[in-house]
């Protein structure tokens, strides 16, 4: 089974109405797919980021091997990492391959993972006041 999101649904419902050699399909298939990989990008980076695996493979932080050899920003591996380790701290039934659910879109899950530090830092700072 595969994890969607109701954007990607609605994308591949537009795509089935469409001519596949059409140039509109070929560009919405590209973005239906590229909305589909967020949250195995971020499980992966969030893998090399936990286990420090970069230094094995020679360089000196996450930031850049992110940017030296995936070719990604560190905003936006940062997003990636802190969505998904959101979704698996907070909803670990949505990971599970074999439970087709939908998940929500990547900005959706970062907003909510910046909320929910955000709330935690200010408990924080009460308590210590």
């Amino acid at each position: 089974m595969t994890r969607r999101t109701r954007a990607e649904a609605e994308m591949e419902s537009k795509l089935q109405s469409l001519e596949p050699s059409s140039f509109r399909f070929q560009v919405l298939s590209v973005a239906k797919d590229f909305k589909a990989v967020w949250v195995r990008m971020g499980e992966l980076l969030t893998k090399v980021r936990e286990s420090r695996q970069y230094e094995q493979w020679g360089y000196s932080s996450f930031e850049a091997y992110c940017r030296r050899e995936v070719r990604v920003r560190q905003d936006t591996a940062n997003k990636l990492t802190r969505s998904f380790s959101f979704v698996r701290d907070h909803e670990p039934e949505a990971l599970k391959e074999e439970q087709e659910r939908e998940l929500p879109p990547l900005d959706v899950v970062d907003l909510l993972s910046r909320a929910k530090e955000r709330t935690e830092s200010e408990r924080t700072q009460r308590e210590r006041e």
